[in-house]
């Protein structure tokens, strides 16, 4: 019982960090820069080449990219293990735990929802120039 708990909080914890990684190193480079005032051609066109803007260059480029490869796995693969361990053991955890291993299953399907929209594909068609 106590093991359950244990794993979807780790499990819980990762997501999180991903998806806080995700858009700290990639997301808010975005919206701090102003590029989502430009027209979204130009942006997804590379007129804006991250690899210009001292915020986007050097130490957070790395992370994003490294973020850019792993968030993604990390919140599927921890996404759908805390789903299944949810239905699988669903008399070993506490309503509250419950509740937020839901909530950070939700964040996960969240992530790839975000990635997968039309502004998440013009940050990441900019930030991938």
């Amino acid at each position: 019982m106590a093991r359950t708990q244990t794993t979807i909080n780790i499990f819980m914890v990762i997501i999180g960090a991903a998806i806080a990684l995700f858009f700290v190193s990639i997301v808010a480079p975005f919206f701090a820069l102003g590029l989502h005032l430009e027209p979204p051609n130009l942006v997804a066109g590379g007129s804006f080449d991250p690899k210009d803007f001292a915020l986007t260059g050097g130490w957070l480029r790395l992370v994003g990219f490294f973020t850019l490869m792993l968030a993604p796995l990390a919140v599927t693969i921890c996404g759908g293990l805390s789903a299944v361990s949810l239905i699988m053991r669903q008399e070993q955890i506490t309503g509250r735990l419950r509740t937020r291993a839901i909530l950070s299953c939700a964040a996960a399907l969240g992530l790839w929802l975000f990635i997968f929209s039309p502004l998440g594909r013009l940050i990441l068609a900019w930030f991938m120039d």
